[in-house]
């Protein structure tokens, strides 16, 4: 394809879209656009609602983790590690009529 035939080409369609007559939109058309638009911005979440959430998981984490540290501070009144798995999980006699 050289330079003259793809002018040709691009002239003949721009011919084509100088014969398009404008058209007046209808009334109702700008008023039914912004409804679309209005309806379709209900379905996203609000980003302080997204800020809100995210403020409420950090502060759980942050609780979780400050009563996590809190458990497994040493202390003299806890009873040690050892002693609660003891009381925790009962030893089991592994003998077979009193053998």
């Amino acid at each position: 394809m050289n330079n003259q035939s793809s002018k040709k080409i691009v002239d003949a369609q721009l011919e084509k879209l100088g014969t398009i007559q404008k058209v007046a939109p209808p009334a109702a058309l700008f008023a039914h656009t912004m409804s679309k638009i209005a309806a379709i911005k209900k379905l996203y979440i609000s980003l302080a609602w997204v800020r809100a959430a995210a403020v409420a998981f950090v502060l759980v984490v942050c609780a979780e983790l400050i009563i996590l540290a809190n458990y497994n501070a040493p202390s003299d009144n806890k009873i040690s590690q050892q002693e609660e798995l003891e009381s925790i999980m009962p030893t089991i006699n592994y003998t077979l009529y009193n053998d």
